[in-house]
C-alpha cells in the first residue's frame, strides 16, 4: 500500500489518478482498490477511464463490489476530495 501521507501529517499528494480498474472483470482486485480508496487522503480524485466493467448487473458479486466502491467515493467526496470521472 502507498503511504501517501506526510510525518507531518499533511496532505503529501494533491491530485492522484487512477484508471483501468475495470470492477466487474475476473482479473479486477477490488478488495485492493478499496483499500486504497480508503486510505487515500488528497485533494482531488481523477478516475481516468474504464473503472468499470459492466457487462452482467444480474451477477451480485459484481453488484457488491460496485456498492462497496461507490460507498467509498462517497465517503471520499464528504470529506472534501474533488472526484472527476474522465470517460
Amino acid at each position: 500500500m502507498i503511504n501517501i501521507k506526510s510525518h507531518s501529517g499533511n496532505k503529501l499528494m494533491r491530485t492522484v489518478i487512477i484508471s483501468d480498474c475495470h470492477i466487474g472483470s475476473p482479473e479486477a482486485n477490488v478488495g485492493k482498490l478499496n483499500q486504497f480508496l480508503f486510505q487515500l487522503e488528497c485533494d482531488r480524485l481523477i478516475i481516468a477511464g474504464d473503472l468499470w466493467d459492466l457487462w452482467d448487473l444480474s451477477s451480485d458479486n459484481i453488484r457488491r463490489q460496485f456498492s462497496s466502491t461507490i460507498g467509498i467515493l462517497r465517503k471520499l467526496a464528504a470529506k472534501g476530495v474533488k472526484i472527476d470521472y474522465i470517460v
